[in-house]
């Protein structure tokens, strides 16, 4: 357990003791508090933000110690110890004029005129130096930093002015978002003056790694939209409901590199991450409630079912009455014109595979010799490496019609040619996000654009729809449909049991025949 935390009933606390010389600064022997949570992951969390601000606490009180015995160096400010220091300087003078019933609304604006008039610098630098003494702090005056700390205060000081015109006249004003959590009864929170790219990068590292390679790069992609949208060093208390809005409909409108724009469920994905961001920085008690709360981005009403489409027995025909099935020049270049060659290399097999077990397309191509064996006597294939779900990982007995057209032979060849572990289509490239299927997924859309195949919701994702439409029409449960293609079980039946016999699933997956190849078409590829 951390070091500062501890229980108190089921509730975990916070508890760290002051130095002794800073007692007398601090005013406290140890600071104490709720965490308000119950949940140790939850309260550890916490435990490490609250140590970041309790030591932020002890190193002003030892500035101060030093302003105070004449060693101190001028202190510097960052951006966010700017705006935490104007924020100081509200709350204060909100709690003046809480207590204060009997200021009136002209009285106000004749402040908020000297606040806001570029003339009374005056002013503005007497606020900063006296709050800056009250607080020993060491800034030289019109140093640029004194300079930065003297504009925001002077922020605050219109913001203190225009609050009180809105609670004793009724008028309305236009209030400084950056100070919208900050009142007489609450104090500033050195979180909400968080960057967004520290948020940002606090966040990610809070995240589960992603199960695909395509994971990282993507989040890499949504955090650079991000930044340029909201402003990497924008801190996260300035981040509006306006601008979140403004992201949304950036998403909304974002374009590929083709200038077709990304489809709604792509668009969500980016609305729900950034949600996410936000929503994380409230449940760290960074700021008060996220900007996004609310706030949705519709989907274009397509359901997740029909983004692919299932090949029709037209499609099937045509694909198995290509040369590269049929006989053809060669299975590299010259795939698509009639030949004599009769290949059977990976795209002839890949091809084959998809329509014999529905399996993904970056499945099959990874899969290694190991991962063909036999399993109490079935022929078995294992998916087991980078899978897209728990579900995914899985062994599932090989179609009878591959074994017949001679694919076990294909791996004995692989293996007696190559070192073990050796992927059975190693001669498929991996794209740069890592993904085998990529550049072969990019082939079968020329494949099937050359059978005058153009649906674009037909790809080699389809073989999988048209497996699960087989499967019904053969009657098999959907249980044991979801096995063979890795789909989780919905509710607790996905938590109980340990799933199917291998003979069991070998005896449904017989039955799977998509209406095409043809038997006598299949004799002749085996023949």
């Amino acid at each position: 357990m951390p070091l500062h935390i501890y229980r108190r009933g089921a509730v975990y606390w916070f508890r760290r003791g002051v130095p002794q010389a800073l007692r007398s600064i601090i005013g406290k022997v140890e600071i104490t508090f709720s965490l308000k949570t119950t949940d140790r992951r939850t309260a550890e969390r916490l435990e490490n933000i609250e140590s970041l601000k309790t030591e932020a606490e002890f190193d002003r009180a030892r500035r101060v110690l030093a302003v105070r015995s004449g060693t101190a160096p001028e202190t510097e400010l960052s951006d966010a110890e700017v705006w935490l220091l104007a924020a100081e300087w509200l709350h204060s003078r909100e709690k003046q004029d809480d207590a204060q019933s009997n200021i009136d609304s002209m009285d106000a604006r004749e402040r908020l005129f000297l606040a806001g008039d570029p003339d009374s610098r005056v002013q503005v630098w007497l606020q900063t130096s006296k709050f800056l003494r009250e607080r020993n702090i060491n800034v030289q005056f019109d140093t640029p930093r004194y300079v930065r700390l003297a504009q925001r205060i002077r922020e605050a000081m219109i913001e203190a002015e225009k609050r009180l015109i809105v609670r004793y006249s009724g008028q309305p004003a236009t209030l400084n978002p950056r100070f919208t959590n900050i009142s007489a009864t609450t104090p500033p929170n050195a979180g909400a003056l968080m960057p967004f790219e520290e948020l940002l990068s606090r966040f990610r590292r809070e995240q589960k790694p992603g199960r695909s390679a395509k994971t990282e790069p993507k989040r890499a992609m949504q955090d650079r939209l991000f930044k340029s949208i909201i402003g990497a060093k924008t801190l996260i208390s300035a981040i509006t409901r306006d601008d979140a809005r403004r992201l949304r409909e950036a998403v909304r409108a974002l374009r590929k590199t083709n200038n077709e724009i990304v489809r709604a469920a792509t668009a969500q994905q980016y609305w729900y991450a950034f949600s996410a961001v936000m929503k994380f920085a409230e449940d760290e008690r960074l700021i008060e409630r996220s900007p996004c709360a609310g706030l949705k981005i519709a989907g274009d009403g397509v359901l997740a079912k029909d983004r692919h489409k299932a090949f029709s027995a037209e499609d099937l025909e045509k694909i198995f009455e290509a040369p590269l099935f049929q006989g053809c020049v060669d299975d590299t270049r010259n795939w698509a014109k009639p030949g004599d060659s009769n290949p059977r290399g990976t795209r002839f097999w890949v091809i084959l595979l998809g329509l014999y077990t529905g399996a993904r397309g970056h499945e099959i191509l990874q899969l290694t010799e190991d991962d063909v064996e036999y399993v109490n006597g079935t022929p078995a294939l294992h998916f087991r490496k980078q899978t897209k779900t728990a579900a995914s990982r899985r062994v599932i007995p090989i179609h009878p019609e591959l074994i017949r057209l001679g694919f076990l032979e294909h791996v004995d060849k692989i293996r007696k040619s190559n070192k073990p572990g050796c992927r059975i289509f190693h001669d498929a490239p991996a794209s740069k996000a890592g993904y085998y299927s990529d550049r072969f997924g990019a082939w079968f859309a020329r494949f099937l654009d050359s059978l005058g195949i153009t649906d674009s919701r037909k790809s080699y994702h389809s073989f999988r729809h048209s497996f699960e439409d087989a499967a019904k029409e053969a009657a098999i449960p959907q249980a044991r449909t979801n096995a063979i293609l890795g789909h989780s079980e919905p509710g607790m039946a996905g938590v109980y049991g340990s799933g199917f016999q291998l003979s069991t699933l070998a005896a449904e997956i017989a039955k799977i025949y998509p209406g095409c190849p043809s038997s006598d078409n299949l004799r002749q590829m085996a023949a």
